[in-house]
């Protein structure tokens, strides 16, 4: 369910057809402040698209999206948003083999430049071992500092427990199993999207992606031709 922290969450009921069953959802437009510029938009297969705003509004299409599979999109939006902040020099992407006070202050910093906040964090396996080594990542019950390194099944474990799994200087760190080699640091969702669900249908909609997400790369692997852009006569 981190897709529903990450962003905001609405959900609709489904339409019905005479008969009784489900009328698939199709294209929903959303208005945005003029200031806003890049958009990234859902298509029928669930790719991200990225648009530019939109006098009559951004359109965005409904795809099949069960709520378990909502990690695992979430970690495609990381992907998507990182090769694109790449391309186009936004300054919100960076490589991290560990995490410091240099780089925590920097995120702020970055986020307070557009009048926001730091509010949560999202990571992997990986990010988890990169954040919990900075000595920075404090048990999700706030008593003392993850010191020693954990197994997969503990770091769930303290997800089932705790929701987190830790917390960032006071910030919410939730756990992820598909979003390795990313680490997302994140606005409140209000700054950052929304994902509007029908049933097991989800229209997404990343309307601050420059500004609103930070995220870290764990290796400097190139990204595989499935990283890269396939779409780009499709997006402009």
């Amino acid at each position: 369910m981190n897709l529903a922290r990450f962003l905001i969450h609405e959900t609709k009921r489904g339409k019905l057809k005479e008969g009784g069953s489900l009328k698939t959802p199709m294209v929903m437009k959303t208005s945005f402040h003029e200031d806003l510029e890049d958009f990234f938009v859902s298509d029928s297969k669930g790719n991200l698209i990225h648009r530019e705003n939109a006098e009559g509004g951004v359109p965005s299409v409904f795809f099949p999206l069960h709520v378990e599979d909502e990690d695992s999109y979430q970690a495609l939006m990381a992907d998507r948003i990182f090769v694109r902040a790449c391309e186009e020099g936004w300054g919100n992407v960076v490589m991290l083999s560990e995490f410091t006070d240099g780089d925590f202050g920097d995120f702020i910093t970055y986020f307070e430049e557009y009048d926001l906040v730091m509010s949560q964090v999202f990571c992997g396996p990986a990010g988890f071992e990169t954040l919990r080594k900075s000595g920075r990542l404090i048990h999700p019950s706030r008593t003392a500092p993850l010191d020693e390194e954990l197994s997969l099944d503990q770091i769930q474990a303290l997800r089932d427990g705790y929701i987190e799994v830790g917390a960032l200087h006071h910030r919410p760190v939730f756990f992820n199993l598909h979003l390795d080699p990313y680490v997302i640091f994140s606005a409140p969702p209000q700054a950052v999207g929304l994902v509007t669900r029908i049933v097991d249908f989800a229209s997404v909609v990343v309307h601050n992606p420059e500004r609103g997400i930070i995220i870290a790369r764990l290796d400097d692997s190139i990204m595989t031709p499935e990283d890269t852009d396939e779409n780009h006569d499709e997006e402009e």
